[in-house]
């Protein structure tokens, strides 16, 4: 009896073999819990949190596009199709949104249509009202007159507040629109004045403390636009002797009469110091030294690191330091016994003289 040879059966063609649906699955699962861990990390500032979560994210969709083009079984066909329709869907989700600015500075995009217009276009024009001058004698006396307060360190004495709100529920006085940006108030007496974005104007507001009435208003021809951070104004203006110091956030130094608005000075620090702007625009708020308003400089590798100007005519007084500036407002310290003006740059710490702007250190970042 003979046996015949038997033929081995031929491998089926992929598109006939099952599709490793597993490692989709995998990749998603991983992704998921990966996320979860992100978000329910307490330890983590949330403009990380949400950092990482794109990024885990960015990678499972890359994975995913390299499972479907060589892993997954698919006729080359199919493969090719989907990585055409991957690539139009992008290009026309990029053409039809855009990212307009974050929800609450934490990295987490604000999407719109592109075809609508720029937030902040739908506020109306600024009305000018006289100031209630007889409620202003009940107003205490509680001066917050530059960023984190007179002392620049955030601390307000003297002032018991209320900490059960539940038992306690504040009172709303007051409440306005306000124009796009991350500037906080500067209050001295009863005036409270920020800077914000109002279409293509760029405004440092003052606010009555009792009634929110807008008092005056100081416009600029400018628009800072920048997708993490959104459009608008950074710093917080610095209120002193009667005069207003404010710096928005394409480099414009306005020095303004607190009591009706009008324009002293004004100075384009970083055009007329051939300085490129920061990527998220400039947020040092006015520091007053002696007879001078001191800002940071610009995104260029030789500097200036620091500006400052004369108080009353806005004349240059010096430039110092080199290397890029960061988005940090400067402080007047005294270290080892010796006065000076100390300022985080993109890479270091630095401090100077504030006679003569001269270097007296630093230390690398």
């Amino acid at each position: 009896m003979t046996t015949s040879p038997q033929i081995p059966s031929p491998t089926p063609p992929a598109s006939r073999r099952g599709v490793r649906l597993w490692i989709p699955f995998t990749i998603l699962i991983l992704a998921t819990a990966g996320i979860v861990s992100i978000r329910r990390s307490g330890d983590t500032e949330e403009t990380i949190r949400t950092m990482r979560s794109f990024v885990t994210g960015g990678v499972a969709i890359l994975l995913l596009l390299v499972w479907f083009l060589l892993f997954s079984r698919l006729r080359w066909q199919i493969r090719l199709g989907g990585l055409c329709v991957f690539v139009l869907g992008n290009f026309a989700f990029g053409m039809m949104v855009r990212i307009d600015g974050t929800y609450n500075g934490g990295a987490r995009p604000r999407l719109a249509w592109r075809w609508t217009p720029p937030r902040g276009a739908d506020l109306d024009e600024i009305t000018i009202t006289r100031p209630v001058a007889a409620t202003l004698a009940v107003l205490p006396s509680f001066d917050s007159p530059s960023y984190l307060g007179a002392d620049h360190i955030g601390v307000v004495r003297g002032l018991n507040l209320e900490t059960d709100w539940t038992a306690h529920k504040p009172v709303e006085l007051w409440r306005r629109k306000v124009g796009l940006g991350w500037s906080s108030f500067a209050v001295v007496g009863s005036r409270a004045i920020t800077l914000e974005q109002r279409g293509e104007k760029e405004l440092v507001v003052c606010y009555e403390l009792v009634t929110g009435n807008v008092l005056w208003a100081h416009a600029n021809q400018v628009r800072f636009h920048e997708s993490m951070g959104g459009d608008g104004p950074r710093s917080t203006p610095t209120i002193a002797e009667g005069r207003v110091y404010s710096e928005g956030a394409t480099g414009i130094l306005d020095c303004l009469d607190l009591a009706t608005g009008k324009l002293i000075w004004s100075r384009d620090t970083l055009k007329e110091n051939n300085a490129p702007n920061l990527t998220w625009g400039k947020s040092c708020s006015p520091l007053l030294v002696d007879d001078m308003v001191v800002v940071t400089g610009g995104s260029s590798d030789t500097g200036p690191a620091l500006l400052a100007y004369k108080r009353t005519d806005g004349a240059p007084v010096w430039r110092a330091g080199t290397g890029k500036a960061s988005y940090v407002t400067p402080m007047l310290v005294t270290l080892a016994g010796r006065r000076q003006i100390l300022t985080v740059n993109a890479s270091t710490v630095t401090g100077h003289d504030p006679a003569m702007a001269e270097f007296s250190g630093n230390t690398l970042g």
